[in-house]
């Protein structure tokens, strides 16, 4: 069904992993894993498509990747979201951002509501500028040490996370990330 017409059949192939996840138990990891790969690979389709009708028209737009509340598990093929200025991509299953350091255009990023403990990943992304954590485990100065070779971040919302609670470790995260407004509340 992907390969003759992913959008006619994009609902009877979600209905189809629903059902295999829920059949399957030995597999349901590899089932949601192969279900964000079917909905990042619709997400870039639909780019690539407004990519074209913003060249047809001399029409310089900003890409933005939206894919909150989706269920995905890993962001897939991100080499091919390099010019993706925008992304939201809470509520979602994500536990690491290794792969997220090829986002090198995205200048707001969401990833609110997703658990994770740690930003490893996220370095050297020369144009973000904000970056929500809202809700996730983030629990040390550690964890969002990654961001310090972000040069332009200007603003990390870290409302909902463990490390708000303990003073100390913000007093050190404000030092690392000295010119950052943090946003606990």
């Amino acid at each position: 069904m992907k390969a003759l017409d992913p959008l006619k059949y994009e609902s009877e192939i979600m209905s189809n992993l629903d059902k295999l996840q829920a059949l399957d138990f030995k597999r349901v990891e590899y089932y949601r894993d192969l279900r964000s790969r079917f909905i990042v690979e619709a997400a870039i389709d639909a780019m690539d498509r407004a990519i074209l009708q913003a060249s047809a028209s001399a029409e310089s737009a900003a890409l933005s990747l939206r894919l909150s509340g989706r269920g995905l598990t890993k962001l897939y093929h991100p080499e091919l979201l390099t010019l993706v200025t925008s992304a939201d991509l809470s509520s979602n299953q994500l536990r690491d951002v290794r792969q997220f350091g090829l986002l090198q255009s995205v200048r707001d990023l969401d990833l609110s509501n997703n658990g994770l403990t740690s930003c490893q990943g996220l370095r050297h992304l020369p144009r973000l500028e904000r970056l929500v954590l809202s809700n996730n485990q983030l629990s040390s100065p550690e964890s969002l040490i990654d961001l310090q070779t972000c040069p332009r971040l200007k603003q990390l919302h870290l409302v909902k996370n463990p490390i708000i609670a303990q003073d100390a470790a913000m007093e050190g995260l404000r030092e690392m990330l000295s010119g950052v407004e943090i946003v606990t509340q």
